[in-house]
């Protein structure tokens, strides 16, 4: 039996869209993050890193004893084979610390010609057995991105028959499709009036169909469009819940898992922080054999998200999930409570220059978020931009805060600023 020993120590995984949102997921609580291949994972259009940005992310990470997995999971094409061997050629010397793949063909290349290269095989592989997860084992493989669609019961068997890392996302979208194979993108790109081309969900290049709203027609008359009103909010009928695992990240580590992953590289740093923030608070307390608290929690409901739920992991009477959520329950597509508002760039003297996501009016009251302690509130009281006062400052402006009688700003390297929720303020 190769259960998983809960003292040692489990990685927590973040996405990283870009250098910027690798630096904030490392300074808010990330054992590693994973970053896309251009043109060879499956968020083709998000992914922002050039090799200058990979050379300097493996430096910051690693002088950090930190690690960054390469996502490499299309299901490729001839088309794609030889750009995929100059690609690796130009940047496996960087040091990548693994590479995530999900096409038989790309990982049986990759471990002839890069055998010293960990390979982790993605949940778009759609592993749900044991004897697929030793397959992958005989491989060569060192780890496995499961499925979705697997329970926590489900887990532990593949845990006792491989000693294979096993990783499980814990947070974020997912796809209505299984294991996310879905031609919905493809075929909808090609059919819409205004299509420039396919967009292959399997190769990084998804439209998202399963989050626009749909309307009835009858066939003698396609011109008339009938609403179909699922709520106050709108349709989603093929919109699935984003996936929150953090009041049970315990049940995931007693069934095996060794690493915790949270989706959305093409998220704001904003978010990437706060989920690492919160998943970091949650295995921490874990591994300490501790219920999470609450207030922690608490933070994952000012996101932009859609409604949360547990997903498959608990086996229960499927008419809710583990927290209560009732299963097919109308809910909103997108729901957000704070507004990011700015980045720290860079520290200077006393103050944070911070450059604007959203216009920032004197006065304002905001939060400062910040890496190792509590959001602080506080009002604007001045806005500079190069060295002169203003009443605003707009969106892509570098700016400074300063606060009445302070001298010292509240932002720290890596802060963030964000604009409260209504609630928050009521």
């Amino acid at each position: 039996m190769n259960s998983f020993p809960l003292n040692s120590k489990p990685e927590l995984l973040s996405p990283a869209g870009n250098l910027e949102k690798l630096k904030y997921a490392f300074a808010y609580g990330a054992d590693a993050v994973y970053v896309g291949a251009p043109k060879f994972s499956l968020r083709a259009r998000g992914d922002e890193l050039t090799y200058q940005d990979f050379a300097e992310g493996l430096s910051w990470a690693h002088e950090r004893g930190k690690q960054v997995y390469l996502a490499a999971n299309l299901l490729a094409h001839d088309e794609d084979l030889s750009p995929f061997q100059e690609f690796m050629a130009e940047l496996a010397p960087l040091g990548f610390d693994g590479i995530i793949v999900a096409d038989l063909g790309l990982l049986d290349w990759v471990r002839t010609n890069y055998p010293d290269l960990a390979v982790h095989v993605s949940t778009q592989a759609n592993t749900t057995n044991s004897w697929t997860a030793r397959f992958y084992e005989r491989l060569g493989v060192k780890r496995l991105v499961l499925a979705r669609e697997l329970s926590l019961e489900a887990i532990r068997g593949l845990r006792d028959a491989v000693g294979l890392e096993l990783e499980a996302f814990v947070h974020g979208a997912m796809c209505i499709s299984y294991s996310g194979r879905c031609l919905l993108s493809n075929y909808f790109s090609t059919e819409h009036p205004k299509a420039e081309g396919v967009r292959d969900a399997n190769r990084g290049d998804c439209s998202q169909v399963c989050r626009w709203e749909f309307a009835l027609a009858e066939q003698s008359r396609p011109e008339v469009s009938l609403p179909i009103e699922e709520d106050a909010y709108g349709t989603a009928i093929l919109s699935s819940r984003d996936l929150n695992m953090a009041r049970h990240v315990q049940e995931l580590l007693k069934a095996g898992v060794n690493s915790l992953k949270i989706e959305g590289r093409m998220k704001s740093a904003w978010y990437t922080a706060s989920a690492t923030r919160v998943y970091r608070h949650s295995l921490d307390r874990a591994m300490a054999a501790q219920a999470p608290d609450e207030a922690v929690l608490a933070e994952l409901q000012l996101l932009s998200r859609r409604e949360y739920t547990t997903g498959f992991y608990f086996q229960t009477d499927r008419k809710t999930d583990a927290d209560g959520q009732l299963r097919g329950q109308p809910h909103r597509n997108s729901l957000q409570d704070r507004r990011l508002l700015g980045l720290v760039e860079q520290r200077e003297a006393n103050q944070a220059v911070c450059r604007a996501l959203n216009t920032l009016r004197k006065g304002q009251r905001v939060v400062a978020m910040n890496p190792g302690r509590a959001d602080q509130w506080l009002t604007a009281d001045e806005l500079w931009v190069d060295g002169e006062q203003r009443d605003m400052v707009r969106i892509g402006e570098r700016f400074t805060l300063h606060r009445s009688g302070q001298a010292e700003s509240v932002l720290d390297e890596f802060g963030i600023l964000l604009a409260p929720s209504p609630k928050e303020i009521l």
